[in-house]
């Protein structure tokens, strides 16, 4: 009998760590990487400008989700010495507008495209994600005037320009404490309406990212890897990722 990737590794989540397959024990060499993953929330355009030139200027260069992910993996080579990958946490809106600005900028003043990984909740109203809906329908809304989040049409437009869209869960909750049931809605919920807008920018999704709302993974990296996520990012401020925690990687904050 076939089981596929997914229902395997449920199961050997469940499983005390002695007595998980050997294949998975001894997986191949670690692979570090100096990278620095910057995280950010409101975006100052001057101020994210100046970050990724400062990293640029430094000899540093621009990664990629998927190829942090396969590098991590082995499946690549490390593409230079040191790295750096810029994501926004939560959708708000001036990452799209003052963020955007300053990846133009920068590419501008260095010809280095930077692709950007907005991690985003995906309430949406409580819909659906369609061609019908509405493209100013916000992803999220938390009743605080002061807190703008992107819509359906600027998420879409941000992977057409080549950025990713990925999973900060359906509404910003801490996984570290949620039942199975909590899980699969928060997480597994999100990752069919993060399909859905991939489907309708007409760009295939190549890896599947998660950001821990408020950091916490504390017993949960197994589960994020048992359901199809492929790369995962605390709030731990660490510039060296290991393979070794794919699902526990470090960032550092910058807003």
């Amino acid at each position: 009998m076939e089981i596929d990737r997914r229902t395997f590794l449920r199961a050997v989540a469940a499983l005390p760590f002695s007595s998980r397959p050997l294949e998975l024990l001894f997986q191949n060499s670690e692979v570090r990487m100096n990278t620095s993953v910057l995280f950010y929330h409101e975006v100052s355009e001057v101020a994210m400008t100046n970050d990724i030139l400062g990293l640029i200027n430094s000899g540093a260069e621009p990664i990629s989700l998927e190829n942090l992910n396969l590098a991590l993996k082995g499946e690549i080579e490390v593409p230079a010495p040191r790295t750096f990958m810029v994501t926004c946490d939560d959708g708000l809106r001036s990452q799209y507008t003052a963020g955007l600005k300053a990846v133009d900028r920068v590419q501008t003043l260095t010809d280095k495209f930077v692709p950007v990984t907005f991690f985003v909740m995906t309430r949406f109203n409580g819909q659906p994600i369609t061609e019908d809906m509405p493209e100013n329908t916000p992803s999220f809304n938390d009743g605080n005037p002061r807190h703008v989040y992107m819509n359906k049409g600027q998420l879409v437009d941000l992977i057409q320009k080549g950025h990713n869209v990925e999973n900060h869960t359906s509404n910003h909750v801490n996984i570290s404490k949620l039942s199975s049931d909590q899980l699969s809605r928060e997480v597994e919920l999100a990752e069919e309406k993060l399909d859905d807008l991939w489907s309708l920018a007409g760009i295939e999704r190549g890896v599947r990212g998660f950001a821990y709302p408020y950091g916490g993974y504390s017993g949960k990296a197994e589960y994020i890897e048992s359901v199809g996520i492929d790369i995962a990012f605390s709030t731990e401020n660490v510039n060296l990722l290991s393979s070794n925690r794919r699902f526990m990687l470090g960032r550092v904050r910058k807003s």
